[in-house]
């Protein structure tokens, strides 16, 4: 696994902004990114998420580690997020805190990725 994806956590809280578009060195807007700021979802919500391409899977270890129920739905991309670090500090110190103890929790998804015939 990258050593380098638990910094994106730490980027994130870290920065000085309120609002944070956080975009992988392999992404770019292909509009002005601004009028997410306005969106709808982005207004009632006050985060962002674009999904990746495999399923959520309800046999991952995470789900027991965590004490929670499995959802259905799709695995959510890394590489773009929008967030309102004032409305949801606290999952953003969660995701801080799986990030910085990313040997632990990073296993739980190469245990996914590697069921889906992905390699790293």
């Amino acid at each position: 696994m990258d050593k380098r994806f638990p910094l994106k956590a730490i980027a994130i809280a870290y920065s000085r902004f309120r609002h944070v578009l956080s975009l992988d060195a392999d992404n770019f807007p292909a509009h002005n990114p601004e009028r997410l700021l306005r969106s709808g979802g982005y207004v009632r919500t006050g985060a962002m998420f674009w999904p990746d391409f495999w399923p959520l899977e309800d046999t991952n270890p995470i789900w027991h580690h965590l004490d929670k129920s499995p959802v259905q739905g799709m695995q959510q991309e890394s590489g773009q997020l929008l967030i309102d670090k004032q409305q949801h500090w606290k999952p953003l110190l969660l995701a801080l805190y799986m990030n910085l103890e990313s040997k632990f929790y990073y296993t739980m998804l190469q245990v996914s990725l590697s069921s889906e015939g992905v390699s790293e």
